[in-house]
Formats: C-alpha cells, sequence, structure tokens
C-alpha cells in the first residue's frame, strides 16, 4: 500500500519539479508551486485544510532540500531559494481550501532583491507555519520569516520557510 508521504513525494514528478536543473535555470525571480491543480492531491481528501497544508509544507521542505543540495553540488551560487506560502485567505474561508507552498527561487540576486528585505516572522500566519514544522520536528533546521515591509493587499502577502542555517538567505534578513 502506497503510504501518503509516498505520494507527496510523487507530486514532484507529476509537477516536473524533479527536473532541478531546469528548475534553477537563470530568469526571473520566480514561484513556483508545488501543486499547481488542487485535484492532484485529492488523496488528502479525509483531512482537513489545515492538515493538507502542514503535509504539503513538510513535502515542500523535503524537496527544497533536493534543490538546495543540486544547487551546492553544481556550485549555483547564483541561486537564493526557500518556500513562500501566500494565500492565507483560503485557509480562512468558509470552504477552505490548504495554502500550496511554492518554490521562491532568484538566480540574479543583484537585479531581483536589492530592496528585499525579510525579518523573523511574528505574525499569526507565521506562528501558524512555526506550528506546522514544530509538529514535523522542523523548526530548528528551518526559520520562518516576513517581510519587512508588510503588503496591504493580503493576496501579496507571504510567509517564508527558508533552512537554517542559510548563507544564500541570510544577507536578506534583518535582526
Amino acid at each position: 500500500m502506497i503510504n501518503i508521504e509516498d505520494k507527496l513525494d510523487r507530486l514532484t514528478h507529476v509537477e516536473r519539479l524533479d527536473d532541478i536543473k531546469t528548475l534553477l535555470t537563470p530568469r526571473e525571480l520566480d514561484e513556483v508551486p508545488f501543486v499547481s491543480r488542487l485535484q492532484r492531491i485529492d488523496f488528502l481528501a479525509p483531512l482537513d485544510a489545515h492538515e493538507k497544508t502542514r503535509l504539503l509544507l513538510i513535502a515542500s521542505l523535503r524537496h527544497l532540500r533536493r534543490v538546495l543540495m543540486f544547487a551546492e553540488t553544481n556550485n549555483r551560487t547564483d541561486v537564493v531559494a526557500m518556500l513562500s506560502i501566500a494565500n492565507w485567505e483560503d485557509l480562512r474561508s468558509a470552504n477552505p481550501d490548504p495554502l500550496i507552498p511554492n518554490f521562491w527561487i532568484c538566480t540574479n540576486v543583484a537585479r531581483d532583491l536589492a530592496r528585499f528585505r525579510l525579518k523573523p516572522g511574528a505574525s499569526g500566519d507565521a506562528r501558524q507555519t512555526s506550528d506546522w514544522l514544530r509538529s514535523a520536528d522542523l523548526l530548528e533546521s528551518h526559520e520562518v520569516l516576513e517581510a519587512v515591509e508588510v503588503a496591504r493587499d493580503p493576496d501579496l502577502r507571504r510567509v517564508y520557510v527558508a533552512e537554517r542555517p542559510s548563507p544564500a538567505v541570510e544577507p536578506f534578513v534583518m535582526r
């Protein structure tokens, strides 16, 4: 019998995220969703939206580790990669949908991140993300971050999750 973790790991193939070389092709800053269609996670149907989000976050972090290892192995010092989580209103709606983590990828720091600054996450959404990481014993190896300048538009708000330590992300974190 195939378990949920195996099915989540298979999503990286279905979504073509396992082609890491292409995923890290130099381009403008990009957010690549872990899942592009909710029907691809129908096997999570018995679970509530919070638990689905937690499982998707954990699976995304497993793949983020692969992405970062590829970048390191191939001396891709131009890569800044972490997860971003947006659309928090989806989780709070009357008929909630899970949040889909995105692979937040930058391959041109000078062009794309000149004014980008993060801070340790403190909002309710960041605390929820920390709770999900803590439940999987991932909070010590990952950091939850938010933009220093809070976006007024809810669609632009993000919670970020980066590996700890992350020399590529650290220059953008204001402590």
